[in-house]
């Protein structure tokens, strides 16, 4: 039986709607590390990718949208990062062909590295911007801006194990 998905501690930003967002974003790393060491089945590859590409949007217009309404400097920079990433993960789910594995262990330190740069370099500081502006000006824009995953319930967008929740 593969290991549970645990969450690292050192990737907490510190603001709630963030960290949740980049905990399923993880989870679904966690899942292509599993098919690429072959303790999960490579039969779902494209849901578990397509997926990864879904929340990957889903988390990136709400970080946008956040950086817009507080006036953060460095939106269109990071903007297109995520842009790019989103390509990445398109480009992936066009070349993987059933039985390569070697796409799947690609796409997975691919995405895995990428998001640790990402989280780094581009999101310790956006979230110290935040944490820096006027906390009602924070949290009207927060308000406006996240919104949980499931109120966008149709049956695709369920979550790939039954016995996990979409966080949000």
């Amino acid at each position: 039986m593969a290991e549970e998905f645990r969450w690292p501690a050192e990737l907490e930003l510190g603001i709630l709607q963030i960290d949740n967002d980049h905990r399923e974003i993880f989870r679904q790393f966690y899942v292509l590390n599993e098919m690429a060491t072959g303790a999960r089945s490579q039969g779902d590859f494209h849901k578990v990718a397509k997926r990864l590409r879904e929340w990957s949007g889903y988390h990136f217009s709400h970080e946008e949208a956040l950086m817009k309404k507080l006036g953060y400097a460095e939106v269109e920079l990071h903007r297109l990062e995520h842009s790019k990433f989103i390509s990445q993960i398109s480009r992936f789910i066009k070349l993987y062909r059933p039985g390569i594995s070697g796409t799947i262990v690609m796409f997975h330190q691919i995405c895995h590295k990428w998001y640790h740069k990402h989280l780094e370099t581009m999101d310790r500081p956006l979230v110290a911007f935040v944490q820096s502006c006027d906390s009602q000006a924070t949290e009207k824009a927060f308000t406006t801006t996240f919104r949980k995953f499931f109120e966008r319930d149709r049956p695709d967008r369920q979550a790939l194990d039954g016995n996990k929740t979409w966080l949000g």
